[in-house]
C-alpha cells in the first residue's frame, strides 16, 4: 500500500448534533500535511461526496499545505483517526484568564482496557455569554466521531452547569450559532461568571471516573441542565425533581430504612435530607407534606393522570424556583461528600 500523501481537513455543518469542524490527522513520513476542503459535504479519507443541498467544495480556493509538529500516535489502534471538534458554548460564564487558549490533557474514555485522551482548549469570546471549546476525538470515521464527540461535549456541559448553576447550551452549526448570538444580544448585558482553573480541572478530570463509579450522579446532572435550559414549566419541574429522586434512590443509606421503603422515593428522599443537611434544609425538602405534594404532581404529570390546566401550570411554577435550588444543593453536597476524586493530583 502506498503511503498516504495528505490528510484532509474536513468542515461540516451538521444540523443534528451540530459538530462544526472535524479534522482527521495521521503521521506522514515525520510530517503532517493537510488539505482544506470546505462546504456542506460528506467526506471520507479518500474521497468527497457533496451532500444533498450542498455545493462542491472550491478546492482551488481553500487548499493549502501546513507543516505540523510530529505527534506520537502509536497508542491509536489501526483504523482509528484523530478528529478535532470545535463548538461554541453559550451561557453566563467565561474562562479564567489562565485557561484562555491553554490546552489541557484529559482522559476522555476507556474502551476495552485502552485509555483515550483528549487535548481540550477553551477560548474566551469577545461577546459576553459565549466561549469556544476545541477538543480531539479518536474514532474510525467522521460519523462515529460526531456521535462520540457530541456525547462527550454534552456531559461536559452537564457538569459545567451543575458547577456554576447556570444554563449552558452548545451549538455547532454556524447557522445555529448565529441565531443564538442574535438571541443573546437581545438580552440585557449581564456579568459573566468566571470559571476557575480548579473547577475546569475537576470537570474535565472527573468525567470518565463519574461514568464508571457514579453514573447516577452524571444522569442527575444531565436532568439538572435540561431543567435549566428548558422553556416549558412542567418539563422543567419534572427535570428538577428527577435530580433529587435519582440522587436519593442512589445515595441514601438504605440500611437505615425498612425493607419495604428501600425502593420508594419519599422515604429515600427523607433519609438523604437527614444525611446531607445538618443545617438549613432547602425549602422544597423541608416539610414532609411539601415533598408529598411535589411527588404527587410529578406522578400526575408523568403518567397523564390529570389534564394540563392553568391551575396545574401555576402549581408547578410555584414549586419551580425552590425546587431548582434544592436540586443544585443536593448535587453540590453529594459532589463534596460522596465523590472522592482530585483530578489535580
Amino acid at each position: 500500500m502506498q503511503p498516504i500523501e495528505f490528510v484532509k481537513l474536513i468542515s461540516y455543518a451538521l444540523p443534528h448534533c451540530g459538530i462544526r469542524k472535524l479534522q482527521e490527522a495521521a503521521p506522514i513520513d515525520g510530517q503532517h500535511y493537510y488539505q482544506n476542503v470546505s462546504g456542506l459535504a460528506a467526506q471520507s479519507l479518500f474521497g468527497c461526496r457533496v451532500a444533498e443541498g450542498g455545493q462542491p467544495p472550491d478546492t482551488a480556493r481553500h487548499s493549502r499545505k501546513l507543516h505540523m509538529p510530529d505527534r506520537d500516535l502509536s497508542h491509536v489502534a489501526v483504523g482509528l483517526h484523530q478528529f478535532v471538534m470545535t463548538a461554541v458554548l453559550f451561557g453566563p460564564v467565561r474562562p479564567d484568564q489562565n485557561l484562555h487558549r491553554q490546552t489541557q490533557r484529559a482522559l476522555k474514555s476507556n474502551t476495552a482496557g485502552h485509555d483515550f485522551f483528549t487535548d481540550i482548549t477553551l477560548h474566551e469570546s469577545h461577546q459576553p455569554g459565549s466561549m469556544r471549546i476545541e477538543y480531539t476525538v479518536t474514532a474510525m470515521s467522521p460519523s462515529s466521531a460526531e456521535r462520540a464527540g457530541a456525547v462527550y461535549l454534552s456531559q461536559l456541559c452537564d457538569l459545567l452547569s451543575t458547577t456554576i448553576r447556570s444554563p449552558i447550551r452548545f451549538f455547532l452549526p454556524d447557522e445555529d450559532v448565529r441565531e443564538e448570538r442574535f438571541r443573546t444580544n437581545r438580552k440585557a448585558t449581564s456579568l459573566d461568571r468566571v470559571l476557575t482553573e480548579n473547577e475546569w480541572h475537576w470537570i474535565i478530570g472527573s468525567l470518565v471516573y463519574l461514568r464508571r463509579e457514579h453514573p447516577r450522579y452524571l444522569a442527575a446532572a444531565s436532568w439538572y441542565r435540561k431543567g435549566l435550559i428548558g422553556s416549558d414549566v412542567l418539563e422543567n419541574f419534572c427535570c428538577f425533581w428527577r435530580v433529587i429522586e435519582r440522587i436519593a434512590l442512589s445515595y441514601a443509606d438504605k440500611s437505615k430504612l425498612d425493607d419495604r421503603d428501600r425502593g420508594r422515593t419519599k422515604p429515600c428522599v427523607a433519609q438523604l435530607v437527614a444525611e446531607l443537611f445538618n443545617d438549613k434544609v432547602p425549602e422544597s425538602l423541608s416539610e414532609d407534606i411539601r415533598v408529598g405534594e411535589i411527588i404527587q404532581l410529578r406522578n400526575d404529570l408523568s403518567h397523564g393522570n390529570v389534564p394540563i390546566t392553568s391551575e396545574v401550570i401555576d402549581q408547578a411554577n410555584g414549586h419551580l424556583k425552590p425546587l431548582e435550588q434544592a436540586a443544585f444543593e443536593v448535587l453540590e453536597r453529594i459532589r463534596n461528600s460522596r465523590i472522592s476524586i482530585n483530578p489535580l493530583e
